[in-house]
């Protein structure tokens, strides 16, 4: 489960919140004020002295995006072309929802059981479906801005190389050089330029682990606290997660010990302040004792965000043949409208040391958030013991968790993608040999292989389409459900219907 830069990606949602809705951005009033324009000044001093002759990956945003009214016009429009007729006294296409919900439980919306699991997960799926339609919609009006840009700015072409449209924030996503940075930052379309030379990013500390059976662990003991902005730069530079000393953002920090807590809490702290409603920091770590690092190792992811933002880890997996173990989190709070402090959080959650033991590599992956408020239920059991026999639990709450994972993934840096026609042949030919050779009958819709079809299946196929991870053989095919040639966010809705039971099987199944 790995991701793009989720700091980045936060910052960039956040500063592009407050974006001008006008036609062109401010020209620089001054021959350096271009260089206000680049997001993180200590990576492009760091780029200007150590590689001025190199490239880095960036992403450029330009001065507009697509407006929410048009967003939501569009996105009404694809609901409607759906079936869904949307409420103007609720303002929302829930009574719709729940009078398809009654009719499919063959009730009426008055007896239904509006507070039951079975509605709760009906609700879950169709509120899916509608962020998926949601996405679609910004990202082909961002996309048509885009292209616009490029046709009245034709010299962008010619700058750097354009890897592909981000048409989540409405820009590219470029490999450039210094020179091609200021060619562009000098450019009144530009709004922001983000570069990530010596950031420890998920393409260059990739461990592939999509074929290895995965262990996901308790979240017990999870946490999440307050502690601001810390300005020491090598906070981020001395996690885990940081590949010979490079910036890894998120950061994660591993303590084994009170000595080792303590000595990070006076480098960085106090972390005495709450904000809001989140506690502080510090009154957090101060749970954590002798007694309790005799077993458990504490993990500590940093970040920094809105203040007008709320976070959550969602899942901790352990890779046992790769040695690696991937943290996840979720925003659990995430309005339109931000404000634009920066503030500083910990994620911290509890891992007995001997699930963990040999650790080679730490992943964190950012699911984002589904433009919905989430509050998910705390797991409250105990934490998990040494001699423990039960099976190890992310204790999501059921479907709920899973389901909110694949919606919130939508909205990642960039989820274009092009069509992938796979293999057939190949693929029927491997389901042959497996046949003879008595191995279990893989099925359409199970694309991690797991012998469940369910909302991982799904969050793996929009990863694919995102091209965060790249299917392949089996599982390339196994997505594809609609057998139109292409893994999308189109197979991922229909195997979050099988999920939800509101289908019983795959168009591909019939083919």
């Amino acid at each position: 489960m790995k991701n793009l830069l989720a700091l980045l990606t936060v910052v960039m949602i956040i500063v592009t919140s407050v974006l001008p809705v006008s036609a062109e951005g401010v020209a620089a009033e001054d021959e350096k004020a271009w260089e206000n324009k680049i997001c993180d000044t200590w990576s492009w001093e760091a780029m200007k002295a150590e590689n001025p002759n190199g490239t880095t990956k960036a992403t450029v945003l330009f001065a507009t995006r697509a407006e929410q009214k048009d967003v939501t016009a569009l996105y009404h429009k694809k609901m409607e072309a759906q079936g869904f007729v949307y409420d103007e006294k609720s303002q929302s296409f829930d009574p719709c929802y729940y009078s398809l919900i009654a009719k499919e439980l063959g009730l009426s919306v008055d007896t239904l059981d509006k507070a039951s699991i079975d509605v709760s997960q009906r609700m879950i799926s169709y509120y899916n479906q509608a962020n998926i339609l949601r996405a679609n919609s910004l990202f082909e009006l961002n996309e048509q801005l885009v292209l616009q840009y490029l046709a009245d700015y034709p010299e962008i072409n010619s700058i750097g190389k354009i890897l592909h449209h981000n048409k989540g924030l409405c820009g590219l996503y470029m490999e450039l050089s210094v020179a091609d940075i200021e060619a562009l930052a000098k450019l009144d379309c530009v709004y922001s330029i983000g570069i990530e030379y010596g950031e420890t990013l998920e393409t260059a500390n990739y461990v592939d682990t999509s074929s290895e059976a995965e262990e996901h662990l308790s979240l017990a003991g999870r946490g999440f606290s307050y502690s601001g902005y810390i300005p020491q730069d090598d906070i981020w530079t001395t996690g885990v997660n940081s590949n010979e000393g490079q910036r890894a953002v998120p950061v994660i920090h591993r303590f084994d010990s009170v000595a080792e807590l303590e000595a990070f809490v006076q480098k960085y702290g106090p972390f005495n302040s709450d904000y809001d409603e989140v506690i502080s920091a510090a009154e957090k770590l101060a749970e954590y004792d002798n007694g309790f690092f005799s077993s458990y190792a504490l993990l500590l992811v940093y970040f920094t965000s809105s203040g007008s933002c709320r976070w959550q880890i969602n899942g901790v997996t352990w890779y046992e043949n790769s040695k690696t173990l991937d943290i996840s989190y979720r925003a659990t709070l995430y309005p339109e409208w931000q404000s634009d402090n920066i503030s500083g959080w910990f994620l911290t959650v509890p891992v007995l040391k001997s699930k963990i033991e040999g650790c080679l590599e730490y992943t964190v992956d950012f699911w984002e958030w589904n433009g919905e408020e989430i509050l998910p239920e705390e797991p409250t059991e105990d934490l998990p013991l040494e001699d423990s026999s039960e099976e190890p639990s992310s204790e999501e709450p059921s479907e709920d968790a899973s389901s909110e994972e694949v919606s919130e993934e939508l909205s990642s840096e960039d989820l274009s993608s092009e069509d992938f026609v796979s293999d057939e042949g190949s693929f029927e030919d491997s389901l042959d040999d497996e046949s003879s050779d008595g191995a279990e009958a893989v099925a359409y819709g199970d694309v991690n292989g797991d012998g469940d079809i369910n909302s991982l299946d799904a969050a793996q196929t929009l990863k694919h389409d995102a091209r965060l991870t790249t299917l392949e053989g089996d599982a390339l095919v196994l997505a594809d459900v609609n057998r139109d040639g292409s893994v999308d966010s189109l197979d991922a809705a229909q195997i979050l219907k099988y999920d939800a039971q509101l289908i019983s099987s795959f168009i591909a199944e019939a083919a």
